[in-house]
């Protein structure tokens, strides 16, 4: 009886040894769970924060491209678009255009040459396939010396051919 009884406390002595192991355990689980959920929760705050930054930068990115499209806009009401104009190999456009606009519009070529900004053909692939001369931009500095010569026609002759103006 006396060793039932000693064997029965033994047990009883390791059973609370190993409840007490398995309570540490249980504690310091909780503990690396309260890290982990800490951890989550840090992380989450940070991903929140990075989408209001990239919200942020989606909004400035967005207002840059209407911004450019603005300017663009902008630039592109100061030109003409002349269609017709024969290429010639080592043509200065600038000079070509200055003369003919300054015949059309019975000035000075040194006044038209101020109040010209920039002048460039345009690579198109219609005038590439249909074997036509590429358009010629003309940028005003202003836009009423643009509008001047669209008051007057949307048509001139230069070198015996009748040229479109377009906007």
């Amino acid at each position: 009886l006396q060793d039932i009884q000693k064997s029965i406390k033994d047990l009883r002595d390791e059973l609370r040894g190993k409840i007490d192991e398995l309570k540490e355990e249980q504690h310091d689980f909780k503990n690396e769970v309260k890290e982990a959920m800490a951890k989550i929760q840090s992380l989450t705050e940070d991903t929140d924060k990075r989408k209001e930054k990239d919200k942020a930068q989606d909004q400035k990115i967005k207002n840059l491209e209407i911004a450019s499209l603005m300017a663009k806009c902008k630039n592109t009401e100061k030109h003409l678009r002349f269609r017709g104009i024969i290429e010639h190999k080592d043509e200065d456009i600038f000079d070509v255009m200055t003369t003919e606009l300054t015949k059309y519009l019975a000035g000075e070529v040194t006044e038209l040459e101020r109040e010209i900004d920039l002048v460039y053909r345009v690579n198109s692939p219609i005038a590439t396939k249909r074997n036509l001369p590429r358009n010629v931009v003309v940028q005003f500095t202003t836009k009423r010396k643009r509008d001047k010569i669209l008051t007057k026609s949307y048509r001139v002759e230069i070198d015996n051919n009748n040229i479109k103006i377009l906007k």
